[in-house]
């Protein structure tokens, strides 16, 4: 049952001496005369509106004592952002920002924060004075109950004015809305706000400014309507997988009996392992590698015991083509049809990008057309037949210092964030939505543009802009580990901004679709949730009143951006996968570190989420010689998944052309010269096509990597059996 929400009397007596640093270049302006500050605050989760403190001109130790009223609810996170500007002639300059958790408060009793400001010339503090008054009779509705009641504000305008004017609702979908300038007519304008959310109604004309002197008359008709929400609350899988799973259980569990030579087929709902392979990208060489890789599986009567298959860029262009009823036939003049696709899509009411232009690129080269949608795939794995695909992209969130990836999966059923526990259906995605409304649907995206954004750091080998964005998975790495936790009380945060932080969402590689989790609010316990990294301060988690469900759209790139091979999920909770057939195409030139990336990616992700994943020692494997498969448990944490895994090496392939088939002759052994490790090498991420005899080599080399070994994952199939039984 939800808490009462609390009526806040905010006291904000601030006496402040702003005292630039050295390098602040407004510390010769600040030289010659005093300052003017004011204070805004600012509490998204109980007011759209942004209220502010009179401003004290020409003074450097300015003291406010002014009362401000918020209605706020317990069982959200609050936290009150205080902001001190200096007010200029042309922009105002930020001079601090304060945040301050109002869950410390208590109601009716009075309390003082002291904030030290880290200066270099000159330590001096500011203090805030908060008391609250008792509980109101409204209650919350939070994030994760299955239900939300949204209020339609219908207005009927009356206008008496010449010139267009714009409506603005602040907090509200769509806030602003266009008056036709036509005298003498009512207009219908449709709003949808929070309930919960304070607002205020303004007229703008067109140059963007408060009008008070227009003949307006604003009728407002308020209709309250609970409906059920149309995106899904839950950490869990849904039901539709599930129902998969069951289905597919029976064909992994024949597969074993046949596989592992047992008199009867082990119980598919509590003995059979769940197995998954895990490819990362690399542009055509992966999604080569990834047909060689899953024709070996198929040979050893291998790929049924597989539940599910998830891929990264270049590689998940060959599930998509695998998945596919079809070739369609071809369309005659690619520019033409480019044009022509990205103008329908653009008139359909989605944002249109470059990746979109790449995703049609690799359409021609993998189908030539494709109408089909992610939809369309639940046919394939609809009575369990083929592994269920899970496709992958991050969002990408930063503050000053640090920029992390947000893993959006993807599947036939549903596209959503784990992190936050909201999903959406997969024909839904890129549609409009607020606060778990569906307020505007478009049609479903094409497989050819999500291919796009799949693809994306393939697109950037292949257009030349490595260079550019090579160390970006550095900037996606989380900061170093601080000693405590974070207590997300009061904290002062810098106003400048960095190149860095603004570097990845300033690119043209962005895919921007409209957010389904807008308009949601944290539950005030949410940093206790492994999906969230809080206890790093700097750490955009850290920060809620900042995390997608404020934002207006989502900013999707390529998963490969965060980890090249799409570990996380498959480690989730509700999906964990007993055994991981880990696919590593990264072309990384053999370095000692960047052999081990991905998997040291996912050892460093696992680690901050609590997730269960084997211990690693990198060091020693390193030095060792090169292998074809390495096998890693965890003998003491049995929830650890075993991870078979497959890197891009051509060690015994050289002599032998099967296992245990020598080579003989100059051109089987031309066979076996298979070039995956230097810069010479036809598969490096930049060559889109290859000759039909390197083709072959290489999806020879991974299919044999796998025949090879054979022991390894057959001896691995039993452990986990073994485990299941126990």
């Amino acid at each position: 049952m939800a808490k009462l929400g609390l009526i806040l009397h905010l006291f904000l007596k601030v006496p402040l001496f702003l005292l630039l640093p050295i390098s602040h270049p407004l510390l010769f302006f600040y030289t010659v005369s005093e300052s003017d500050l004011y204070v805004t605050l600012h509490l998204p989760t109980a007011s759209a509106c942004t209220l502010r403190t009179t401003c004290i001109p020409n003074s450097s130790t300015p003291e406010w004592n002014e009362t401000f009223h918020f209605r706020v609810h317990s069982q959200v996170k609050n936290i009150l952002e205080i902001n001190v500007y200096d007010k200029d002639l042309i922009q105002d300059d930020l001079c601090t920002t304060i945040l301050f958790d109002i869950a410390s408060l208590k109601p009716g009793q009075k309390e003082t924060k002291t904030h030290y400001c880290p200066l270099q010339v000159r330590r001096e503090n500011s203090t805030c004075a908060f008391s609250s008054s008792g509980p109101s009779n409204d209650g919350l509705k939070t994030l994760m109950h299955k239900r939300r009641r949204a209020l339609i504000y219908c207005m009927c305008v009356w206008v008496c004015v010449s010139d267009e004017l714009v409506l603005k609702l602040k907090g509200a979908y769509k806030e602003e809305q266009v008056i036709s300038k036509s005298s003498s007519i009512l207009q219908t304008l449709r709003y949808y706000i929070n309930r919960d959310l304070a607002t205020e109604i303004g007229l703008l004309s067109s140059c963007s400014h408060f009008h008070s002197d227009f003949g307006v008359c604003v009728c407002v008709c308020v209709c309250s309507s609970e409906e059920e929400l149309q995106v899904r609350l839950d950490f869990d899988i849904p039901a539709a997988e599930k129902a998969f799973l069951v289905k597919r259980k029976e064909v992994v569990s024949r597969a074993l009996q046949r596989v592992l030579k047992l008199n009867t087929p082990p119980h598919p709902s509590r003995v059979v392992p769940t197995v998954a392979v895990v490819c990362s990208g690399g542009s055509t060489r992966a999604m080569t590698c990834m047909y060689g890789s899953l024709r070996g599986l198929q040979r050893l009567d291998l790929l049924d015991t597989v539940s599910y298959i998830t891929a990264v860029s270049g590689s998940t262009w060959w599930v998509q083509r695998e998945l596919q009823a079809k070739i369609f036939s071809p369309v005659c003049g690619s520019l033409r049809y480019y044009h022509s696709e990205l103008e329908q899509r653009e008139s359909e009411g989605h944002d249109v990008s470059l990746i979109d232009l790449w995703g049609l690129a690799i359409e021609q080269l993998i189908y030539v057309t494709n109408p089909s949608t992610l939809t369309d795939q639940q046919r394939a794995v609809s009575e369990g037949q083929n592994p269920l695909p899970i496709y992958t992209a991050v969002n990408i969130k930063n503050t000053d210092d640090i920029m992390v990836a947000e893993w959006c999966e993807f599947t036939p059923f549903e596209v959503g964030f784990p992190k936050y526990g909201i999903f959406v259906p997969a024909e839904n995605f890129g549609s409009e939505y607020f606060l778990g409304h569906l307020i505007k649907k478009l049609p479903e995206t094409r497989i050819s543009f999500l291919l796009g954004l799949f693809g994306l750091t393939s697109f950037m080998a292949f257009s030349g802009w490595t260079k550019v964005v090579h160390p970006l998975p550095q900037f996606l790495r989380c900061a170093a580990e601080p000693d405590h936790a974070s207590t997300l009380d009061t904290r002062r945060v810098s106003p400048d901004v960095t190149v860095l932080s603004s570097f990845l969402t300033g690119r043209p590689v962005i895919s921007k679709v409209f957010n389904f989790l807008r308009g949601f609010f944290l539950h005030n316990n949410y940093s206790q949730h492994a999906t969230f990294t809080t206890w790093n301060d700097k750490h955009p988690d850290s920060f809620p009143n900042k995390l997608t469900p404020v934002d207006s759209t989502l900013c999707l790139v390529d998963s490969g951006f965060a980890i090249n091979s799409s570990f996380p999920p498959i480690l989730r909770a509700h999906r964990r996968a007993d055994i991981i057939l880990s696919f590593n195409y990264s072309w990384l030139f053999n370095e000692p570190f960047c052999v081990w990336q991905v998997l040291r990616q996912t050892q460093q992700y696992c680690s901050d989420h609590s997730v269960p994943f084997p211990r690693i020692n990198f060091d020693g494997v390193a030095s060792e010689p090169q292998r074809e498969v390495y096998v890693f448990e965890d003998q003491e944490n049995l929830h650890a998944p075993i991870v078979i895994h497959f890197p891009l090496v051509n060690v015994s392939f050289r002599q032998y052309k099967a296992p245990g088939l020598r080579r003989r002759g100059e051109k089987e052994l031309k066979e076996g010269d298979v070039d995956v490790s230097t810069r010479a090498s036809p598969y490096v991420t930049k060559h889109l096509t290859y000759t039909p005899e390197d083709f072959r080599r290489l999806a020879n080399l991974t299919t044999y990597n796998i025949l090879n070994n054979k022991t390894a994952i057959i001896q691995a199939l039993q452990r986990a059996l073994h485990r299941g039984e126990e």
